[in-house]
C-alpha cells in the first residue's frame, strides 16, 4: 500500500518532482535531483527514507515542487494530486508546506472521500488552517502544528 508525502521545497525553480525518495550518506534522491535536507519538506523525506529502511518498508512516494510562497509550485501539485487519488491504493497521505488553497483543499478532500477506502491523514499547521476554514477538519487523522503554531492556535 502507498504512502505519498506531498509538500514544496522554498526553491522557486525546483521542479515537480513525482516518484520515491532515497537517503543515504547525508544525500537526498529525489529520482534523478539531489537535494538539501536542512529544514522543510526535503527533511520530513529524509526522515521518512530513513524510517522506512529501519522498519524495512518501501520509501514514501513523494510529491515535490518549489514554491517560494507564490504557490505556483503548489498549485502544480495540487493538480497532480487530484489526477493521482484513486489510481493506487493509499495508506497514508502526508501534506506539508503546501499554499493552503480553499478551492484545491475541498476538490482533494471529496476526491479522497469517494475512497472505498481512506488513506491515513496527516497534514501541517498550514493545511490544518483550511481544513479547518472548510469544515472538512474531521476528515484528516493528524495535525502536526509546531509549538509557535500552537501558541498561535492558542492565542
Amino acid at each position: 500500500m502507498l504512502w505519498q508525502i506531498v509538500g514544496t521545497a522554498p526553491f522557486e525553480d525546483f521542479p515537480l518532482i513525482d516518484g520515491h525518495c532515497s537517503f543515504a550518506n547525508g544525500e537526498l534522491r529525489l529520482n534523478s535531483q539531489s537535494l538539501s535536507v536542512a529544514r522543510g519538506t526535503p527533511a520530513l523525506i529524509a526522515t521518512a527514507c530513513a524510517a522506512a529502511d529501519v522498519l524495512g518498508v518501501d520509501p514514501p512516494r513523494t510529491l515535490i515542487a518549489g514554491d517560494i510562497g507564490d504557490g505556483k509550485g503548489s498549485a502544480k501539485l495540487y493538480a497532480r494530486l487530484l489526477e493521482q487519488i484513486g489510481n493506487e491504493a493509499q495508506g497514508m497521505l502526508v501534506f506539508h508546506y503546501l499554499q493552503p488553497e480553499l478551492n484545491w483543499s475541498v476538490k482533494i478532500s471529496m476526491k479522497l472521500e469517494e475512497l472505498p477506502q481512506k488513506p491515513l491523514l496527516v497534514a501541517d499547521a498550514g493545511y490544518m488552517y483550511v481544513a479547518k476554514m472548510s469544515g472538512l477538519a474531521p476528515l484528516y487523522d493528524l495535525f502536526t502544528p509546531d509549538i509557535g503554531e500552537m501558541a498561535f492556535l492558542a492565542d
